[in-house]
């Protein structure tokens, strides 16, 4: 029996697929599938998401209407038969804070401005050079503004739209519609002010944990940590909103096609992306994002942030945590040798 022919069978090898090739075709079905579990979580996820974004935007009005600072005092009109303190006990500020905020100088009575012109400069305002515009600026309203000796020069038009971040030819509409002057503080929490005056509270904190955490009004016309603050406001909300905008697109789709490849990653994605909407939101209504929730101990003090916040730095660290330790410990058990 004649030998076989080694040509022939060589010339027609059998083709045997290696263990690397077999490897990353079983990751590769791997990762696909855990993208379609992950896929089916996509609506759960949108809905955490919107939650989140109603609870932020819901916050913040609170906090607008709740909280008071120099510049956003909270202010109610006299209906020329309650008291100071009656007025704001609708608003929900407490006898005691308004009978304190009375003693510190804090509660001031404020007239419609009449005769009031953007013309007008230092010299013809008078004393005392305090405004409050109660809607139509460039921040939630109400704004308060003062006029001070280094503004002598300057007329009123100017002044008043540089710090409502208004066009100057609006000034002369919103002196005379929705601007009021500073009359005089208010002596005692019990004054009955006349009819049509407005109160201004030019503070109010609300104390949630004693000497940990309390609710104040801020505003952030940056991103973390003030970047970018002192930009040009126009440039500043048009560079924020087009980051935020490509972001939130970015992330919707991730969490539709469920690129991350695992449920909590992909809810992860949810609790960040209420935050890029809910701060872009802000941007473009005021120009700032308004925070108010403050950490504190002692001296020592974490910046002001808002729920918006409080997504984005929750979800990025649960996708850091489960890069950076859960599928790290998932990779190595499968790597374990039997």
């Amino acid at each position: 029996m004649p030998p076989p022919d080694s040509t022939t069978e060589s010339s027609a090898p059998t083709a045997v697929p290696t263990d690397t090739a077999a490897a990353d075709g079983a990751n590769r079905a791997l990762e696909a599938a855990a993208r379609a579990a992950a896929a089916r979580w996509r609506w759960p996820a949108f809905a955490l998401a919107a939650l989140l974004l109603l609870a932020d935007q819901w916050t913040k009005f609170a906090a607008i209407d709740h909280l008071a600072t120099h510049q956003h005092p909270m202010v109610v009109e006299a209906d020329g038969s309650r008291t100071v303190a009656q007025l704001f006990a609708d608003r929900g500020v407490l006898d005691g804070e308004v009978a304190a905020a009375v003693g510190q100088r804090w509660v001031w009575r404020y007239d419609r401005a009449i005769g009031l012109t953007a013309a007008m400069t230092l010299d013809g305002l008078g004393a005392p050079r305090q405004l409050i515009a109660t809607q139509g600026t460039g921040f939630p309203p109400p704004r308060r503004v003062r006029i001070d000796a280094a503004d002598a020069s300057r007329t009123l038009g100017v002044v008043l739209a540089e710090r409502w971040r208004v066009p100057q030819g609006q000034v002369d509409r919103l002196l005379q519609t929705a601007t009021y002057r500073a009359r005089d503080v208010v002596e005692v929490a019990s004054e009955v002010p006349p009819k049509g005056a407005q109160i201004a509270l030019l503070s109010r904190e609300i104390t949630v944990i004693a000497g940990f955490m309390k609710l104040v009004y801020a505003e952030n016309p940056g991103a973390a940590w003030g970047f970018m603050r002192d930009m040009d406001p126009v440039f500043r909300v048009a560079f924020f909103s087009v980051i935020s905008v490509l972001a939130s697109l970015g992330m919707i789709w991730a969490i539709w096609v469920g690129w991350m490849g695992s449920t909590l990653s992909t809810f992860a994605l949810g609790a960040v992306l209420s935050g890029a909407i809910g701060n872009l939101i802000d941007r473009n209504l005021h120009t700032i994002v308004v925070d108010f929730i403050l950490n504190f101990v002692g001296d020592a003090r974490w910046p002001v942030y808002n729920v918006a916040d409080i997504g984005i730095s929750v979800g990025v660290a649960l996708i850091m945590l489960e890069l950076l330790f859960l599928r790290r410990g998932a990779g190595s058990a499968a790597a374990a040798p039997n």
